[in-house]
């Protein structure tokens, strides 16, 4: 294999950069790693990790908790001041089950998720790449405006701002927030079409949900519905109201799905 060759490869592949005092457990989550196309970058001490996560630009962060120094809590907190980008997944590795105290503040810190034991290798390779795939819709909407100009409703990048003010507001007062998403997109719809039924949602959305709802399109022309103070059933009947409103914009029987 070229040295270019090398280069590309390494520059594709997902930088995990790993904490660990203890070379075993760093000798086998690269076993498990690298050949699923993933890069370990180990470091064996905090202040190192500190001063080059700017320069490693890690794509996934995962901290041992048997660090000398810091604990995994704070040096979670400590790799996000020193700059590791907010959307990079940070994991834990804690392996006594009895830790529950400690997994908890990890996760209250800014930790992602808790490896325990034992591994499962396939299980930890896919937790990774769901979380990767977060991250990527996370960074996605954060370059996306807040709102699509054809129809006023937020978009993705829309939703995740409103959520956490949303939210918040429910938690002060006590009430209840419901998700639903409805889908009026047809297989293979694009263009003029996909215009079409978006604008059209656009429209049912303002006539039947309530002005404290907050509505985003969130792929095609489907809409996540956030319910403001609505019980599972109020929230249900409005996307139910615009799933049959749908159907008929879009000449299907209603309650029929291509």
């Amino acid at each position: 294999m070229s040295e270019a060759t090398v280069d590309r490869d390494e520059e594709q592949a997902i930088r995990v950069l790993l904490v660990s005092s203890r070379d075993w457990f760093a000798s086998a989550l690269q076993a498990v790693l690298e050949p699923e196309g993933f890069r370990c970058i180990h470091m064996r001490t905090e202040q190192s990790v500190l001063a080059e996560i700017p320069v490693a630009d890690p794509d996934v962060l995962i901290i041992d908790e048997g660090l000398p120094e810091l604990s995994a809590p704070e040096l979670c907190r400590q790799a996000l001041v020193a700059g590791l980008r907010p959307s990079v997944p940070i994991l834990v590795y804690s392996p006594n089950y009895w830790h529950e105290a400690e997994q908890e503040e990890a996760m209250q810190a800014g930790a992602w998720d808790v490896i325990t034991e034992p591994i499962r290798s396939r299980l930890l390779v896919a937790k990774l790449r769901r979380l990767l795939h977060l991250r990527r819709l996370i960074e996605s909407a954060g370059e996306s405006p807040l709102a699509d100009p054809g129809t006023g409703l937020y978009s993705l990048a829309g939703l995740i701002h409103s959520l956490p003010i949303v939210g918040s507001l429910a938690e002060r007062s006590g009430a209840p927030l419901s998700c639903s998403v409805v889908g009026p997109t047809r297989p293979g719809a694009s263009g003029e079409e996909l215009d079409r039924q978006l604008k059209a949602m656009a429209t049912l959305v303002e006539k039947y949900t309530r002005a404290a709802d907050l509505c985003a399109a969130v792929g095609g022309a489907d809409v996540a519905l956030i319910a403001y103070n609505a019980s599972a059933e109020t929230a249900a009947a409005i996307a139910q109201r615009l799933s049959e409103q749908a159907d008929v914009v879009n000449g299907r029987a209603p309650g029929a799905r291509a």
